[in-house]
C-alpha cells in the first residue's frame, strides 16, 4: 500500500481504513486529495485482503467539503477537477470510482457540501451522535446537485430539499439523519471506530462473490425502473445458479445454516418424477394455506407454522391460484395476509433445496416468471400485509409487494441471502423503491448479522402500522381492511395502476401515465354515486371493480 499525503490507509482484520486526514482543514478536499482519493478507493478495491472499506475523518469533522481557496492556487489541477464535475466524471466517492466492495461511512463530525458525497455512494452509514450534515452550496452561490440527486435516490425528498434550499442554515443532527435513514445507526462518539469495524467484520465474513453481486444490483436498481432492475437482476441470479458446483455448495451451506445434515449422495438412474400441475381454477382443498372471508376483507394465511411457514413446492403452487381467486370475487375489495404461528414467512424451505428444485428456480428466473405475491400477480384490490413474526429471506417478497404494511411488535426482519452465498436481489430491489435505501443495503450486506426490528422498520417507513401483539395483529387488519373496502373498488384499482406504475417510469412519464388511470374513471358511474351518496348521508353503493386482463 503505497503513502499518501492527505489520506491515511491501513487495513486490519480484512477491513480497508481509508481516512481523510487534514483535520486542522476540517478534512476539506484540496488537490492532492482529489487526486489521492481515487488512488486509494482502486488499490482497496484491488487488494483481496480486503472485504469491507469502512471511510471516516481524523479529528473533530468527517468532511467539510471543498478547500476552494487551496484548490484556486492550482489553476491547472482546479481545471481538472472543474471537467471532471461538468463531464459527470467525478472520482471522490467509492461509487464515482467503481468499488463494489462493501462501504461504510463511519461519520466522526461535521459533513458539509461535498463531503456529503462520501455519505450518500456508502452502502452503510454508521454515524457519531456529535455528527451533522449541512449543505451550504446555495448560501455560497453555487447550486446543489450531485450530492442530493443521490440523497434523493436514498431517502426521503422533504429532508434533501430543504437542506438543499436552505442551505447553511439549515443542519441536520445525527439522530434525525437516523429518523430519515440517512444513518443507520448512531453510537457514542467513543464507539464509533469500534462499531464500523464491528460491521465491516460482518460483512467480510459473507462470500465476497455473493456481496459484491447484491451490492451491483441494488446500486443498479437506483438507475432504471423496478422491473428492468429486476429482470437484471434475475439474470445474475441464474448465471450463478447454473455455474460450475453451485448447486451443491449453496445447498450444503444452507443446510449447515439450518442444522440440517447433508449426506453425500451417489448418483442412481431412475425415473422422473410425475410433473406436478395445479390449475389456477383447481376446487381442491389448499394445504399450506388458508383461504377466507370475513365479510369484504379476504384472508390468505400461510398454514406451515412447524416449519415457519417456508414455502414449498405445494405453497408456491397455491399462492397463484389463491391470489387469483380472491381478486376475482366481487364480495372482496381487500385482502389482508398474515401466518399462523411465531413466523410470517422463513422464505425458501431448506428440506427442497436438491439440484431439481434450484434448477427449477434458475429456469424461473430466465423469465422472471414468480408468481408468489400480489405483485407478481398482478392483483388489482388493496393488500394488507400483516407481520405475525420472523420475515426473513424470501419472505421480504411479500413486505416489499404490499400496499401496505402492519407488523407485531415482536416481528422482525431478516435478509441472510449473502450469508449463505446468494445473491440478495429480488425482494430488496423492490423494498429500494419504498423506504431509504441505506437500511435495505445494510440488511442485504450484513445479512443473518443484521436483523431490523419492528419499531425500526416503523421508523423508516417499512411497516405503516405497530400493533402490540400478533392477536391483536388480526384484528387491527380487518379493521382496517373494513374501512378501506367502503372505497370505491374501480377508484381504487385505478390508483393501484397509477401509483405502483410511477416506480417503473421517472417523474414526468408517471405523471403522464397516472392522468390516464385518473381519466378512466370519468363518466363512470360511482363518480355520480360517491358525491350523490355523500349528500344523502348513506354508504355509496359502488360497483365491483372490472379485473385488468
Amino acid at each position: 500500500m503505497m503513502s499518501f499525503q492527505r489520506l491515511i490507509v491501513s487495513v486490519d482484520e480484512g477491513v480497508g481504513w481509508l481516512t481523510l486526514n487534514r483535520p486542522d482543514s476540517g478534512n476539506a478536499f484540496d488537490n492532492t486529495m482529489l487526486d489521492e482519493l481515487e488512488i486509494a478507493w482502486t488499490q482497496l478495491d484491488a487488494d483481496p485482503e480486503v472485504r469491507a472499506i469502512v471511510v471516516t475523518g481524523a479529528g473533530r469533522q468527517f468532511c467539510t467539503g471543498m478547500d476552494v481557496v487551496q484548490v484556486s492556487r492550482d489553476r491547472d489541477a482546479m481545471r481538472r477537477h472543474s471537467r471532471r464535475t461538468r463531464d459527470a466524471q467525478l472520482r471522490i466517492s467509492s461509487w464515482h470510482c467503481g468499488v463494489w466492495k462493501p462501504v461504510i461511512a463511519a461519520v466522526n463530525g461535521v459533513v458539509a457540501g461535498g463531503g456529503l458525497h462520501l455519505v450518500v455512494d456508502a452502502d452503510i452509514v454508521i454515524a457519531s451522535s456529535a455528527a451533522s450534515f449541512v449543505d451550504p452550496h446555495v448560501s455560497v452561490g453555487q447550486a446543489v446537485a450531485y450530492e442530493a440527486i443521490t440523497m434523493l435516490r436514498k431517502s426521503p425528498m422533504e429532508a434533501t430539499t430543504r437542506m438543499a434550499l436552505v442551505g447553511r442554515a439549515e443542519r441536520i443532527s445525527a439522530q434525525r439523519a437516523f429518523d430519515l435513514g440517512v444513518v443507520g445507526e448512531v453510537v457514542h462518539p467513543d464507539d464509533l471506530c469500534h462499531a464500523a469495524h464491528r460491521t465491516a467484520l460482518a460483512v467480510a465474513a459473507n462470500p465476497p462473490s455473493a456481496v459484491r453481486a447484491s451490492k451491483r444490483a441494488l446500486w443498479r436498481a437506483l438507475e432504471v425502473g423496478t422491473t428492468q432492475a429486476l429482470t437484471e437482476a434475475a439474470d445474475t441470479i441464474r448465471a450463478r445458479v447454473e455455474s460450475a458446483d453451485r448447486h451443491h455448495s449453496v445447498t450444503t451451506r444452507i443446510r449447515e445454516r439450518a442444522g440440517i445434515a447433508t449426506v453425500p449422495r451417489t448418483p442412481v438412474s431412475q425415473p422422473s418424477p410425475p410433473e406436478r400441475t395445479l390449475s389456477m381454477d383447481s376446487d381442491a382443498p389448499y394445504e399450506r394455506l388458508i383461504v377466507e372471508r370475513r365479510g369484504p376483507v379476504g384472508w390468505i394465511i400461510n398454514n406451515r407454522p412447524e416449519r415457519l411457514n417456508a414455502y414449498d413446492a405445494t405453497m408456491r403452487a397455491e399462492f397463484p391460484r389463491a391470489w387469483r381467486e380472491l381478486d376475482d370475487d366481487p364480495d372482496v375489495r381487500v385482502i389482508v395476509h398474515t401466518g399462523n404461528g411465531r413466523a410470517f414467512m422463513a422464505g425458501a424451505d431448506v428440506d427442497e433445496l436438491d439440484g431439481e428444485s434450484v434448477q427449477e428456480f434458475a429456469d424461473t428466473m430466465a423469465n422472471l416468471d414468480l408468481r408468489l405475491t400480489a405483485w407478481h400477480m398482478r392483483v388489482g384490490k388493496p393488500v394488507i400485509v400483516a407481520v405475525n413474526g420472523v420475515c426473513a429471506g424470501g419472505g421480504l417478497h411479500w413486505v416489499a409487494d404490499a400496499d401496505i404494511v402492519m407488523a407485531a411488535r415482536t416481528a422482525s426482519f431478516v435478509d441472510p441471502h449473502v450469508s449463505i452465498g446468494q445473491v440478495s436481489a429480488l425482494e430488496t430491489i423492490a423494498l429500494m423503491r419504498k423506504v431509504p435505501a441505506e437500511a435495505v443495503l445494510r440488511m442485504a450486506l450484513v445479512g443473518s448479522g443484521e436483523r431490523l426490528s419492528a419499531e425500526r422498520a416503523h421508523q423508516i417507513g417499512m411497516v405503516g402500522q405497530l400493533v402490540d401483539t400478533p392477536e391483536e395483529l388480526r384484528e387491527a387488519a380487518q379493521e382496517l381492511g373494513e374501512k378501506i373496502a367502503r372505497n370505491s373498488p374501480s377508484a381504487m384499482r385505478a390508483t393501484k395502476r397509477a401509483l405502483w406504475g410511477a416506480l417503473e417510469e421517472g417523474l414526468t412519464d408517471a405523471c403522464r401515465t397516472g392522468a390516464r388511470h385518473l381519466t378512466s374513471m370519468w363518466g363512470h358511474p360511482d363518480q355520480d354515486e360517491g358525491p350523490k351518496a355523500f349528500a344523502e348521508k348513506r354508504e355509496p353503493v359502488w360497483l365491483p371493480a372490472e379485473r385488468e386482463s
